[in-house]
């Protein structure tokens, strides 16, 4: 089947897919005033903001409270607040033509969506072709069982967007399309926290091969959107980062590597740091597959340990990772059994709610790091260390 007929044959089935995931997320949704979802502060703050509001006022946040319980909160508890650039409202506008129930209804489906998009997004930048019975056990497990993707389209956050533009942008990076991928780089950052300086850090590596197109583009586009914003409500940046100040007074947000004891954290710590650093200077020196593919996956590892996180919605971004080490571990099966018992670890963690911000990412670089000393005395890995081939075909 040729790509034309592909895409052809591909939309009409995932404009379907979004229609029903819509339709049966709309039956739990609820109505106003009982809307616990965490699209509900992007979607109030945003029509604060395309009235002229900021977004960042207090009044915003009890309407915000108003949506998702009914009444405004008492003091010490989560207040819900716009944590977000206020960029976020632009991004959204075309979600406010809708009420907020079937905007959030649909904001879930599309996160759905793009999480099931993002292996199959892979299986191309990869030049994969597996048996149908295998891809359907790859999209199950990742999707399914590993339990993130579900977490995250129940709430709806904006985890599963995010995961499939940094997809996207990988594919397009090898394909050096680097403008289009820095344009999808710069919209997920919504949220900012781990997608911005997982994507610098990327972006960084690309452009000391002199590849500086892709971080001009997403620094542009960052620049229009603020430029936007700042028309409509003004200075808002201290806002934002008063925002952000209060959030993680109230949010607790947990680095992972503060679980460790402190000398355990200390090595760690200096390791993790290390890791990206080796990583760009590998494929700076030699620019292979295994390289950027090594570059990007140890990116996206070192991000979720270093940088605190509020809940375990960002770890969905690990799906990209496994799609790496099964890949690079396809000819050792003892390897993609290890793989494969990380991706379903997380069920363990239920007794243990928190450690999984260390313990999955932990236990994930460690296998990856298998995966790449186990390539250097591969036979088979030394055919396609080749530079730069094409993807996404």
């Amino acid at each position: 089947m040729n790509s034309r007929l592909l895409v052809l044959t591909a939309i009409p089935c995932l404009l379907s897919l979004l229609v029903l995931t819509a339709a049966t997320s709309a039956l739990f949704v609820g109505s106003e005033g009982a809307l616990a979802f965490d699209f509900v502060p992007r979607y109030v703050g945003a029509q604060a903001f395309w009235s002229g509001e900021s977004p960042y006022r207090p009044a915003v946040t009890t309407r915000i409270q108003e949506q998702m319980f009914g009444s405004a909160l008492p003091p010490g508890f989560d207040e819900q607040r716009f944590a977000h650039p206020a960029y976020t409202a632009v991004i959204l506008a075309p979600l406010l033509l809708l009420d907020a129930p079937r905007a959030i209804s649909l904001w879930m489906a599309l996160q759905l969506l793009c999480l099931l998009m993002t292996p199959i997004v892979w299986l191309y930048v990869l030049d994969l072709r597996p048996k149908p019975l295998v891809f359907a056990a790859l999209l199950v497990g990742l999707v399914f069982v590993f339990r993130y993707p579900i977490n995250t389209y129940l709430v709806g956050q904006f985890t599963g967007s995010m995961v499939l533009l940094i997809s996207l942008a990988m594919g397009l990076l090898r394909q050096k399309r680097d403008t289009l991928a820095g344009v999808a780089l710069a919209f997920s950052t919504v949220p900012p926290n781990i997608a911005l300086p997982l994507a610098m850090l990327l972006l960084v590596g690309y452009g000391l091969r002199g590849r500086w197109r892709a971080l001009a583009a997403f620094l542009g586009v960052l620049f229009i959107l603020t430029a936007i914003s700042l028309a409509r409500i003004g200075w808002w940046l201290p806002d934002f980062v008063d925002g952000v100040r209060a959030y993680t007074e109230y949010s607790f947000p947990v680095w992972a590597l503060s679980l460790l004891p402190a000398p355990l954290a200390a090595a760690t710590l200096a390791l993790v740091v290390g890791v990206p650093g080796f990583a760009i200077y590998t494929f700076r020196a030699h620019p292979t597959v295994e390289a950027e593919l090594r570059l990007f996956a140890l990116a996206i590892l070192c991000a979720l340990l270093l940088i605190p996180q509020t809940g375990n919605y960002y770890l969905v971004l690990l799906i990209p990772v496994f799609m790496i080490g099964f890949y690079q571990a396809r000819h050792s099966r003892l390897l993609t059994l290890l793989l494969g018992l990380v991706l379903v670890s997380p069920w363990l963690y239920l007794r243990t709610p928190g450690t999984e911000v260390l313990m999955l990412p932990l236990s994930a670089g460690v296998t990856y790091l298998m995966i790449v000393a186990s390539q250097r005395f591969s036979p088979y890995t030394t055919a396609s260390l080749q530079p730069e081939p094409s993807a996404l075909r």
